[in-house]
């Protein structure tokens, strides 16, 4: 395959966003976890004295990478992926979206995402209407929690796996660099520990019903690529026989 291609850029596109969007998300447990004010023991661990604001500053930041990074992957996802690449991967695109598709359709539960990403993040806090919005970012259905934000996360990879998984060998100085080692996202212990809210109960419920999905209706690609390679074979012997 041809080192730039419409499918490797899409795809490529796809994998540094989920990358990112996963080492924000590490990044915002670790500091939670360790260094945010309210844990820390300072008793045990030499730092700096911090004002309070730092706390929540490192916190909104990256906060807001994992928002603006995630839209950023489903604009891909819907807007390339598949409508702008070659049209011998079409329908194997096609196929791969359909089966994901529960995952894709589970991150609409939170109805403002992309509208927090444009009034929010991109557009300095002013709606259509250019007023302030900074008061009420609250009012947005959008991940906002550590747990909301896991599970969104759980979504886009469940999205992205079966993606590289069934383009491996097509493209493998993408897929099987170290972008592997974050596919295989980590069991979060700390997730469980969570106070399983009324959301968190409906988001855990759904990522379920995403895998057992998958797993049910994941053989539909394979079969379509034999399907595919025995129509060719059959349609290249025609064309021998009638030589």
């Amino acid at each position: 395959m041809e080192k730039n291609t419409k499918l490797k850029s899409s795809v490529k596109v796809l994998l540094n966003l989920y990358v990112m969007v996963n080492q924000d998300y590490e990044a915002l447990e670790y500091y939670s976890d360790n260094l945010h004010e309210s844990i820390l023991d300072r008793s045990k661990v030499s730092i700096a004295d911090k004002d309070e604001i730092i706390d929540s500053t490192i916190i909104d930041s990256l906060w807001f990478q994992i928002i603006l990074k995630s839209c950023s992957f489903l604009d891909e996802w819907d807007k390339f992926l598949g409508v702008k690449n070659e049209p011998e991967y079409k329908e194997r695109l096609l196929l791969i979206k359909k089966i994901v598709a529960p995952a894709k359709k589970a991150v609409n539960i939170w109805s403002d995402m992309r509208r927090f990403r444009n009034q929010i993040i991109a557009h300095n806090f002013r709606d259509k209407n250019f007023s302030v919005t900074l008061d009420n970012m609250g009012d947005y259905d959008c991940p906002n929690t550590r747990g909301e934000i896991y599970f969104l996360i759980s979504f886009l990879n469940r999205m992205i796996n079966v993606l590289q998984a069934n383009f491996s060998s097509e493209i493998p100085d993408i897929v099987n660099d170290s972008y592997s080692n974050v596919m295989r996202q980590k069991e979060n212990s700390e997730n469980h520990q969570l106070e399983k809210t009324k959301r968190l109960k409906i988001l855990e419920q759904k990522l379920q019903e995403v895998d057992n999905s998958i797993a049910n209706n994941i053989w539909a690609i394979p079969r379509n690529d034999i399907r595919q390679s025995v129509y060719k074979a059959l349609n290249k012997k025609s064309e021998d026989y009638k030589k």
